[in-house]
């Protein structure tokens, strides 16, 4: 569960100072803990519901923040103005005071929702009205209820025919009388139109249905220029615009969230909890639904800016046309949203919505406004809204420029039949004659070899350089306090030359490209180069000098004093956003990397039998250090996403972290 409250100075200094109160044991320890709730960033845990009950949420507690079972339930205390009643809110369910779950009293308009949601494990309007996260609304279900959404029936026919409005039972006479379709012709008038010619596209097949996409390299990820457009999808339902394919050959579909994540779970009601990973969806293989952190990093990116991210064409003419400066060419391509008591085909030239990926929560998607030139990440209950797909290359591209040349597009490519000829508009009007064979790969993936690392430093920083002499790769490095620290994660990986690197190291979620960007993940063994410091029982030797571990000669693991020193040199432990990079971490968290130390939310992986997940991505990083003289103490260097930063003696789960090496 990500963490998301800011530490009080108060509390900070009794969960970090008052070591005695600590209780999680090293290595291994299982969900019993006490409501002690240390330095994890909550005020308070415990094990289950029912023990919340003895911290009532009152006004006393406003805004507190509580953690059920180790990490995995978060809850905050908020006033509902609507019930004038305190509540403990999670991401999928509503305590009152006493613990219990809360129910809105029902109103007769109300009803069939209730009816329609009893076992969906909470309150959602409740919810809704209270959290702040999430839009709230009071239409009825009664149009739209979960009963009438069916799964899809279609077949995977690649064909972008006329024929073949919906994935699902949208050609039906039914689906005209669930939707209320809008008078409006499509703002753009061709394919391709809205794309920037100043920028270099490259371009992305998709072999299930031989569809063509341009692509583009933004924030250090290849995002495609264009919304998706498949049809073949087993799971869930997708429609074009007004039932209308020259929409779809235009705009792209618009899918449900069960959908766009290819998952029973991910229903608009459903917690989706398809773990900390890249979830491929309805995307091509090689391909995957942007991750919350990816669509936070790339607000950030833009500092928020709508217009540097929407195209010039395809919005209406009261909003400031887009600058498209990165090339993504975001179009309003409308949705099916609610409409006071119904669902209805609706926002075509006003908002953009692109699915995004976050486990545990309910509709999550990045929010295109014109009325205030914002870009976030939003989310919605109470209805299941059907939003375009926009997917991200699983590969690392070479560099932000990355992106093959536009010329390989020439203006014949793009089709300049009208838009309300649908037959001539499928995707064989981007003919496979108008686009050169060296812009187009033979597979759905853009070939990439490394990751543009500058997003990771502060430019205002004087850095050094070194060189691993046993790869090749080289490290930014910094200078704080007298001592030079790699300004980067180790990425060394050749268990030839260190054989308890075998099985003893990993990338995030396995993907090689995380390991480029991040750094290794690294046992303690593997981290100190010594089968004897492990995690469980070991007789690690003490030692009165620095231990090199799996560093380059000349550098070693940081000791304990080095870590400190480090702390230190920002102004102690409520200042860890100065070692942060902007690049790299969930909203909320990003650094201001003042030191140019530029550490990114690595997360964690755990191996303990029952644990076994990577965790933690976007919220926060772990990074080995050593104590000679306390050889058996599990000490790592905590940096959270909010801020704070903290030495510590005990480790979960066998875990896997960071190794950052300090110069002899």
């Amino acid at each position: 569960m990500k963490e998301r409250q800011v530490f009080s100075s108060r509390q900070i200094l009794v969960s970090v100072c008052v070591a005695s109160t600590f209780f999680i044991a090293a290595c291994g320890d299982d969900d019993s803990f006490s409501p002690i709730s240390r330095n994890r960033g909550y005020d308070y845990a415990y094990t289950s519901a029912k023990d919340l009950s003895k911290t009532p949420c009152d006004s006393m507690r406003n805004g507190r923040t509580a953690v059920i079972g180790r990490d995995k339930d978060f809850y905050e205390c908020v006033f509902d103005k609507q019930d004038s009643v305190f509540l403990w809110v999670s991401d999928y369910d509503t305590l009152t005071a006493e613990g219990r779950e809360f129910h809105r009293a029902e109103s007769s308009s109300s009803k069939e929702e209730s009816s329609s949601s009893k076992g969906d494990g909470g309150s959602e309007a409740a919810m809704t009205s209270s959290s702040s996260r999430y839009s709230s609304s009071s239409y009825s279900l009664s149009a739209m209820s979960s009963s009438s959404i069916s799964s899809s029936s279609s077949s995977s026919n690649s064909s972008s025919s006329s024929s073949n409005v919906s994935s699902s039972s949208a050609t039906s006479s039914s689906s005209s009388e669930r939707f209320s379709k809008m008078d409006v012709e499509p703002l753009l008038k061709q394919k391709g139109e809205q794309f920037n010619p100043n920028i270099s596209y490259g371009t992305m097949r998709d072999s299930r249905d031989g569809k063509t996409y341009r692509t583009v390299v933004v924030n250090g990820k290849t995002w495609m220029a264009e919304n998706l457009n498949y049809s073949g999808h087993s799971m869930g339902e997708s429609f074009c615009f007004n039932l209308d394919t020259a929409f779809c050959n235009l705009y792209g579909r618009l899918y449900s969230r069960d959908a766009a994540l290819n998952s029973s779970s991910c229903s608009f009601r459903g917690r989706c909890e398809l773990g900390n990973r890249q979830i491929q969806g309805v995307c091509p293989s090689g391909w995957h639904i942007p991750s919350y952190a990816e669509a936070d990093s790339l607000i950030n990116f833009v500092s928020g800016k709508a217009t540097a991210l929407r195209s010039a064409k395809g919005w209406v003419t009261d909003v400031v046309p887009g600058t498209d400066d990165y090339g993504l060419s975001i179009v309003a391509s409308g949705a099916i949203w609610p409409n006071n008591s119904r669902t209805d085909f609706k926002l075509i030239g006003k908002y953009e919505e692109l699915w995004v990926y976050e486990p545990s929560t309910n509709s999550t998607y990045l929010s295109f406004n014109y009325d205030d030139d914002s870009v976030d990440i939003d989310g919605f209950t109470t209805f299941p809204i059907h939003i375009p797909v926009r997917c991200i290359s699983n590969k690392v591209p070479a560099s932000s420029s990355s992106a093959k040349s536009s010329s390989s597009f020439s203006s014949s490519s793009v089709s300049s039949s009208s838009a309300k000829s649908s037959s001539s508009m499928s995707s064989s009007s981007v003919s496979s004659s108008s686009v050169s064979s060296s812009s187009m790969s033979s597979s759905s993936e853009e070939s990439s070899s490394s990751f543009d690392k500058t997003v990771l430093f502060n430019s205002s920083v004087s850095y050094g350089e070194m060189m691993d002499g046993r790869d090749g790769k080289t490290y930014k490095t910094v200078n704080v306090g007298g001592k030079t620290w790699m300004a980067e994660n180790l990425d060394f990986a050749d268990s030839a030359k260190f054989s308890i690197l075998e099985g003893n190291s990993r990338c995030y979620d396995d993907e090689p490209g995380e390991c480029v960007v991040s750094g290794r993940l690294y046992s303690r063994e593997a981290a100190l180069n010594d089968s004897r410091c492990t995690c469980y029982n070991g007789t690690c030797p003490s030692t009165t000098g620095v231990v090199q571990g799996v560093c380059p000669d000349g550098w070693h693991i940081p000791s304990k004093s080095e870590a400190e020193q480090l702390i230190n040199s920002v102004g102690g432990n409520t200042f860890g956003n100065k070692l942060k990079s902007s690049y790299g971490w969930n909203a909320g968290y990003v650094g201001t990397n003042e030191l140019g130390t530029s550490f990114t939310g690595t997360g964690v992986y755990r191996r303990q039998t029952g644990y076994v997940e990577f965790k933690g991505k976007g919220a926060y990083t772990d990074v080995w250090i050593f104590n000679g003289s306390e050889p058996n103490g599990l000490y790592y260097l905590m940096i959270q996403g909010r801020g704070t930063v903290a030495v510590f003696d005990e480790a979960e789960y066998d875990p896997f972290y960071p190794v950052r090496c300090v110069k002899n």
